[in-house]
């Protein structure tokens, strides 16, 4: 019944065969709720998408070629990142491409949200809305991007200084660049010896 009260206020007119589906795709969830109500807004109650996931993929399907290619590279630092971060793994291609202002912009468009603080000094910051955008970005991907954005993002991450040992170890691994993980693994495992978690210490160390 909440679904049904937001539905109509944005929708006044909605058929209620149309209105039950709707409400039912959203599966109780606000967030996919409202994604199928900005289509509706958009384009009307016809041709709305079967599974919650479509909606998702929907989100990223809608956006500019620019835009989508800004989605695909913040996806590879998972839902958090940064504007620098993007622009490097751009790299030469970034020149042709604003990336503050595709990035404020997908803000403004809610698929984004930039964070109040950061984690990197002098960096702005940004969260996907949902995890479900991030993956649905991220499976847009090609193995090989995949693999080569992962060893940029680890080596900006270097370069930016995250104190995370095991996210630079991670995305050195999934870059294809084991050799380069194994000091990023040996801090790992070193902090969590000194803190006493003796299993994930042991686990690193393997």
């Amino acid at each position: 019944r909440p679904a049904e009260r937001l539905v109509r206020s944005v929708v006044p007119d909605i058929a209620p065969d149309r209105l039950g589906r709707v409400v039912q795709l959203a599966g109780g969830n606000p967030y996919y709720l409202e994604e199928l109500l900005r289509r509706v807004v958009e384009r009307g109650t016809d041709g709305l998408p079967d599974t919650v996931l479509a909606v998702i993929a929907s989100v990223i399907d809608r956006q500019e070629r620019e835009a989508r290619r800004i989605l695909r590279a913040a996806s590879v630092f998972g839902e958090t990142l940064w504007r620098g971060g993007v622009a490097a793994l751009l790299g030469g291609h970034a020149g042709d491409v604003d990336v503050a202002a595709w990035l404020d912009a997908l803000s403004d468009r809610e698929v984004l949200t930039r964070t109040g603080g950061t984690r990197f000094a002098g960096e702005v910051e940004y969260r996907f809305r949902h995890g479900l955008l991030r993956e649905a970005a991220y499976a847009t991907l090609t193995d090989a991007d995949r693999t080569t954005a992962h060893r940029l993002a680890a080596e900006w991450l270097e370069r930016a200084g995250e104190p995370d040992a095991l996210v630079v170890a991670e995305h050195f691994e999934h870059g294809g660049e084991p050799a380069r993980a194994i000091p990023w693994l040996l801090k790992a495992a070193i902090a969590a010896y000194d803190g006493h978690a003796w299993q994930a210490a042991r686990a690193l160390v393997e």
